[in-house]
């Protein structure tokens, strides 16, 4: 059945992340994932000692409105532990079986440093679609704990700043207790955007049909920006790639005619994700300090008519040099009438696919990446449809221990 992994991803500033080792209960027994799943967020000073009475405030990026789901201290131990909930309307926008509820969290500390980030719990849409085992999995894997880490650095306030027009999205949010701070939401807006989740190397006279299995997924870029400071990349999300069909997508192979003539060619799938965008103001008492620009992906919309062919180097070796050996494992398919003209395989490795989407926002454009997160979790089937005698095509995995397949004839 489908599994379907929280997506977590944290912007600057100074945000790191503590991984699950095992989703066990005190008792020893497996548990598995819950209703309303519980996520610890955990405040650390510049020596990672826990900051207690720390100011948080977390908004909710799936619900509408930037709904405030916390705005207060954390415990004697530096934490607060969130219960996630996740609306029906909510859930019913996602595809698949596992929904995902984001959050986007601010925190303060003593000396006024403010950091922010992201992150996402996971929640069962039908739990009858997931046997006992994937719902172990899920609470197995899932990230159950939040750390955010402050520099030790003190801001520079202006206390007579500018003071700004803003037509907030949401409620302007006090936010540190009476320390002055004020957190507006200027700016939101959600637009689906063509993914790149995986890329394929074809012949000219080729097919290939490429299906995800429910547990495929990609590790989506997040952006931040703070300011006039540049786009960062700092954590992921990872999202389904399964679109629910039998088969994915089915791309027929071309030459590229560029300064030459390339029938052995890759081609980049793509996937539509929905993308959020919002652009926050920080006040202090009342004047005007700086914007935060965010852009995350929340959820996988369906697949996208996007393709994008290139040309490759390491397409189009000398078939010798292949089955010689000097460029690792490889498979060869031929139409002759006689013999099966198709070979199915599958990326054994996980791989970056630079460049994947463009958002844009008002602080600029944000591009990113994914990484491959399906590793033997989809299937790519290439196919000679026709009888072409004397042409064999030979796809080699040039010594990347399966990352991908490379196509010469």
């Amino acid at each position: 059945m489908k599994k379907y992994y929280t997506a977590l991803f944290s912007f600057a500033l100074f945000a790191s992340l503590v991984l699950p080792a095992n989703a066990e209960s005190s008792q020893g027994l497996l548990t598995e994932l819950q209703l309303n799943p519980e996520i610890t967020i955990e405040v650390l000073d510049k020596n990672e000692a826990h900051v207690n009475s720390a100011d948080v405030l977390i908004f909710s990026l799936t619900e509408d409105n930037n709904k405030v789901v916390f705005n207060g201290k954390t415990d004697k131990d530096g934490k607060y532990i969130l219960k996630s909930t996740l609306s029906d309307e909510e859930k019913a926008k996602q595809k698949s079986p596992i929904a995902v509820a984001a959050y986007e969290v601010y925190a303060l500390s003593p000396e006024g440093e403010m950091s922010h980030q992201v992150f996402s719990v996971p929640h069962l849409k039908n739990s009858s679609q997931l046997t006992r085992d994937d719902r172990i999995a899920l609470e197995r894997d899932r990230v159950k704990t939040i750390s955010t880490k402050f520099k030790g650095q003190k801001p520079q306030l202006k206390k007579n700043g500018v003071e700004v027009s803003t037509l907030a999205v949401g409620d302007c949010v006090p936010f540190g207790g009476g320390n002055g701070y004020t957190v507006c939401t200027t700016y939101q807006n959600d637009a689906q955007q063509p993914t790149k989740i995986i890329s394929v190397n074809l012949g000219s006279n080729e097919s290939a049909s490429v299906s995800m299995a429910s547990s495929a997924s990609v590790k989506i870029d997040s952006g931040f920006k703070q300011g006039s400071g540049s786009w960062t990349v700092s954590g992921n999300t990872t999202l389904s790639t399964d679109t629910g069909t039998a088969i994915d997508y089915t791309v027929n192979g071309q030459c590229i005619y560029n300064n030459g003539t390339y029938c052995d060619a890759g081609v980049d799938l793509y996937a539509n994700y929905m993308y959020r965008s919002i652009k926050r103001d920080i006040k202090y008492f009342g004047s005007y300090q700086w914007s935060d620009y965010s852009s995350t992906a929340l959820y996988l919309i369906g697949p996208s008519s996007t393709y994008n062919w290139y040309t490759s180097s390491l397409n189009g070796i000398s078939p010798s040099s292949v089955t010689g050996g000097s460029y690792g494992a490889y498979f060869s398919i031929y139409n002759d009438g006689s013999v099966s003209a198709t070979a199915t395989k599958s990326y054994s490795a996980e791989r970056t696919l630079g460049g994947a989407f463009s958002v844009p926002t008002p602080g600029g454009t944000f591009t990113g990446g994914v990484t491959t997160s399906y590793k033997n979790s989809h299937s790519i089937k290439w196919s000679v449809p026709n009888v072409i005698p004397g042409l064999k095509y030979y796809h080699y995995d040039n010594n990347f221990t399966g990352t991908n397949w490379y196509v010469t004839h």
